[in-house]
């Protein structure tokens, strides 16, 4: 393929048709992201084996999964986030000469403060909570 991305608005019964008139092999769909509902974090870590003989891809994935909460706390003031293993989908796609793990992540949001003494979160969204 050509490695590109297509990303599209559009309705159900819109979306149904797209994918009936799409040959099956062409169908791939990360995440259907609905308006006010949380949605996923998508992480390819990727790189070559012989060009980088000194990274240790499972370390860095470790050490991305520990900053993340606080980078994104950073990001969203007022919301503390944690990232639990079942938080986590982990695929491994390694090869002898090719490091690759992709990640979705759904990281939990709590609020750092009493709610009522926060107000509405800053764009208006919504966080999962729990």
């Amino acid at each position: 393929g050509t490695g590109r991305r297509r990303f599209f608005v559009t309705t159900h019964g819109e979306l149904f048709r797209l994918l009936k008139r799409t040959e099956t092999h062409n169908r791939h769909l990360y995440e259907i992201v609905r308006e006010g509902r949380p949605c996923c974090l998508y992480f390819d870590v990727e790189f070559s084996c012989a060009m980088n003989p000194g990274l240790d891809g499972p370390k860095g994935v470790a050490a991305l999964l520990r900053y993340l909460p606080r980078a994104l706390g950073k990001a969203y003031p007022g919301f503390v986030f944690s990232i639990h293993g079942r938080d986590v989908v982990d695929l491994d796609s390694s090869t002898a000469t090719k490091f690759s793990r992709h990640l979705i992540i759904r990281p939990r949001a709590h609020p750092s403060a009493p709610a009522a003494s926060m107000g509405p979160p800053r764009d208006g969204g919504a966080w999962q909570t729990g």
